[in-house]
């Protein structure tokens, strides 16, 4: 057919190398698919092999759903595991850290568990973790990761206008690069919230940086 022998002429190994984040390359690999369905071997191939290697059980539940992937009990029971094992080391430390009073480890033992749920796709509960850090701020570095994460995380749940929420908590002076992250964030949010004016004029300032 058409749609096959289009879908072979795309070199698809080059296609997703560009993009550093695994989590970033699964959800092409999954785009690339859902367009032609699984009638390219290299990407459906491509696409096992890097879930073979991510944490993020909200992404494998996304594809068997789908049913671009069968269930694999072998890899759930993996994400499970090292999920649960990370968990109670992180939750350890901060529960010293709590013993201590210590204000900067506490926070960063919230920023920590936070990261972790948000690298197995539990967003909700990386969102709740990241909010928790808001009484132990001692910098105002600490305001911006805060937020910027809790940014990501309404991103990763397509809660647009709860991420612009988010962006908007952000008060203190920016550096360049948080500025540019920032701006690059609020043109997304614009663009998923249909204020398509609003996300044309962020980008375009973001590409005259």
């Amino acid at each position: 057919s058409n749609q096959k022998k289009l879908s072979e002429n795309i070199n698809v190994g080059k296609y997703i190398s560009g993009y550093k984040s695994s989590s970033v390359r699964l959800k092409r690999l999954r785009h690339f698919i859902n367009s032609f369905g699984n009638v390219n071997d290299e990407a459906y191939g491509l696409l096992l092999q890097e879930l073979s290697t991510t944490l993020d059980g909200e992404m494998y539940m996304e594809l068997v759903k789908s049913s671009i992937i069968v269930p694999n009990e072998q890899h759930e029971e993996r994400i499970n595991n090292e999920k649960k094992r990370r968990l109670n080391e992180a939750e350890s430390l901060l529960s010293t850290a709590k013993s201590s009073t210590n204000m900067e480890s506490i926070r960063r033992g919230h920023m920590e568990i936070g990261d972790i749920y948000y690298e197995f796709g539990v967003y909700d509960e990386a969102l709740k973790s990241y909010q928790r850090t808001r009484d132990y701020f001692g910098k105002n570095e600490h305001n911006y990761e805060c937020y910027i994460k809790s940014a990501i995380c309404n991103l990763s749940q397509k809660q647009y206008s709860l991420g612009e929420y988010s962006l908007a908590k952000i008060d203190i002076p920016l550096t360049p690069i948080m500025e540019l992250q920032c701006n690059v964030l609020k043109g997304y949010f614009s663009l998923c919230n249909g204020k398509f004016h609003q996300a044309a004029k962020i980008f375009i300032d973001i590409d005259g940086v």
